[in-house]
C-alpha cells in the first residue's frame, strides 16, 4: 500500500493512492519515496489592535492603514506586526476574519484590503453607547500577495485595549497543490497526454498524478453593482448574493444563491448583514440548511446603522443545499464596500 499525507492548515489527510507493486527500477522508487517529505506550510496569524494600553484610532483626513500591533498568533511568521501586512508564502486559497469596535461620537470602521483593492468593509453607527461591527472573506492568494486593514472615511475612529477588539484574524484553510511539481518529478505536462518516461512503475506513478484533494470555497457579497437596500418583504426571502469574490469548485450559485454540497463533508459558514438604522424595520438573515433554519443574525436600531453575524459547521451531504433567508419585514443593504457577505468553504470530506 502507498499512502499519501499532508497538512491542509489543520488537517492531515491520510489518502490511500493504490495497492501496486513497486520494481526495483531507478528513480521511481525515490520519487515515491519524496511523497513521504511532502509538507505544506502552515500559515496562521491572530493580532489585535494596541500592543499596551487603551484608546482610539482616529479619526484621521485620509484613508489610514492599521497595524495591528499585539500578536497573539503567527505561525508561520507571514504577519508583519510593523507594518500590519499578512503577505501570502504560497498560492492558496486563505480566509479572513476581522472585528471593529468604537463608540458612538464616530463612525467605526475599517476595509479589508488585498493588495490595492477594497474587498470589504465593516462598518457601524449608534447614536449612543458602543458600536461593534465585523465581516470577513476567502481570498484566492499569489506568492507575495499582501492583505490589510485599512480605516476608512469619513472620520472614523475604533479603539483597541489590549485582549480586545478590534481583532484581524486569519486561518490558513486550503492550498491549491501542483503535486507534480512539488514532488520534484521531472515529467512532461499530463494535459498534452505524453505522461512519465518511467518503465515499469509508471502506472502508479501516473496514479499520483489524478489524486486530487477537492478544493471547494466561496465568498460572496450581496450586490454586483451599485448600492442600495434588499428588503423589506413581507415573507421570509431567500437571498441572492450576486457579486463572487471566490468561487473555487464552483459550489454556489450567483443565480440562485445556493451551495450545493459536491461531497460529503464537514463545511464552515460564516455571514454579515448590514443595514441601515430604521424605526420599524431591522436587518436580519437565516441560514439554512434545505429547508431547515439554522441560525440567524438578526439586529434592530431605530436610526445610524445596524451589523450582525454569524456561522456554523455543518455535515453535509452531497446535494444539501444551503443558503440565506431574509427574515421577513426587514431591510438589508450593500454597495461596493461590500458590507453583506456570505462566505464558507470545506473543512474535510467524510
Amino acid at each position: 500500500l502507498v499512502y499519501f499525507t499532508a497538512d491542509l492548515g489543520q488537517q492531515r489527510r491520510f489518502v490511500i493512492l493504490s495497492q501496486c507493486h513497486i520494481s526495483p527500477v531507478p528513480g521511481p522508487s525515490a520519487a515515491v519515496k519524496g511523497l513521504f517529505s511532502l509538507t505544506v506550510s502552515k500559515v496562521a496569524f491572530s493580532t489585535s489592535l494596541l500592543a499596551s494600553g487603551s484608546g482610539y484610532t482616529g479619526p484621521f483626513n485620509t484613508d489610514t492603514n492599521l497595524i495591528f500591533k499585539n500578536v497573539y498568533e503567527n505561525l508561520g511568521n507571514a504577519y508583519n506586526p510593523h507594518t500590519g501586512l499578512f503577505t501570502a508564502p504560497v498560492r492558496g486559497v486563505y480566509h479572513f476574519e476581522f472585528y471593529i469596535h468604537g463608540t458612538s461620537k464616530y463612525y467605526s470602521g475599517a476595509f479589508l484590503v488585498k493588495n490595492g483593492q477594497q474587498i470589504c468593509m465593516a462598518f457601524d453607527s449608534t447614536s449612543s453607547g458602543r458600536t461593534a461591527a465585523s465581516n470577513g472573506a476567502t481570498l484566492l492568494l499569489e506568492v507575495g500577495d499582501v492583505v490589510f486593514l485599512r480605516l476608512g472615511q469619513p472620520n472614523p475612529r475604533i479603539s483597541g485595549p489590549t485582549c480586545f477588539t478590534p481583532k484581524f484574524t486569519y486561518f490558513h484553510l486550503i492550498q491549491l497543490l501542483s503535486y507534480p511539481c512539488l514532488l520534484g518529478f521531472n515529467c512532461p505536462d499530463e494535459r498534452a497526454g505524453s505522461g512519465c518516461p518511467v518503465p515499469g512503475p509508471s502506472a502508479a506513478v501516473k496514479g499520483l498524478f489524478s489524486l486530487t484533494v477537492r478544493q471547494v470555497a466561496f465568498s460572496t457579497s450581496l450586490l454586483a453593482s451599485g448600492a442600495g437596500h434588499t428588503g423589506p418583504f413581507n415573507t421570509h426571502t431567500n437571498l441572492i448574493f450576486r457579486h463572487v469574490f471566490e468561487n473555487i469548485g464552483n459550489a454556489y450559485n450567483p443565480q440562485t444563491g445556493r451551495f450545493t454540497a459536491p461531497v460529503r463533508g464537514a463545511y464552515h459558514f460564516e455571514f454579515y448583514i448590514y443595514g441601515l438604522g430604521h424605526p420599524s424595520h431591522g436587518s436580519g438573515a437565516t441560514l439554512m440548511k434545505n429547508e431547515q433554519l439554522i441560525c440567524i443574525a438578526f439586529e434592530h436600531q431605530p436610526s445610524h446603522a445596524s451589523a450582525s453575524s454569524n456561522g456554523v459547521t455543518l455535515l453535509l451531504e452531497v446535494g444539501d443545499v444551503v443558503f440565506l433567508r431574509q427574515w421577513v419585514n426587514t431591510w438589508i443593504y450593500d454597495n461596493t464596500s461590500h458590507h453583506t457577505t456570505f462566505s464558507g468553504h470545506l473543512l474535510f470530506t467524510m
